[in-house]
């Protein structure tokens, strides 16, 4: 999920399929990375109210480095680009679920697609 967030698709992709080859289903990843990018878009929230990180943890269920990891990889992204990455995700999940192509083609995509939002393309 860090690799995918941060930009590094050669690596996110060959570990999405590793993953997947271990039992991991596209659609638990998807969740995953979905996650991820509901607690950034939260924290980016909370982080421009000016909430202190230890209420910031508290308000989002993190503390300590998942916290800060958090906090670290909000700053790479607009929420404008947050926001859109989100979009993404309900795409590939609709994707996953109606349209016939493989859960890590779709993954594969969404890699994709992140990464050029990493690279401030959006």
């Amino acid at each position: 999920i860090d690799a995918i967030i941060e930009g590094r698709s050669k690596v996110a992709i060959e570990l999405v399929r590793k993953l997947i080859q271990l039992g991991s289903s596209p659609t638990y990843l998807l969740s995953m990375l979905a996650r991820q990018v509901r607690l950034l878009i939260l924290a980016k929230e909370l982080g421009r109210k000016r909430v202190a990180h230890s209420e910031l943890g508290q308000r989002i269920g993190l503390m300590g480095y998942p916290l800060r990891k958090t906090i670290e990889q909000g700053k790479e992204f607009s929420l404008q680009t947050l926001m859109k990455i989100h979009q993404s995700l309900i795409a590939s999940d609709v994707n996953m679920k109606t349209s016939g192509i493989t859960g890590e083609l779709v993954l594969e995509v969404l890699i994709a697609e992140v990464s050029l939002y990493h690279d401030g393309r959006d």
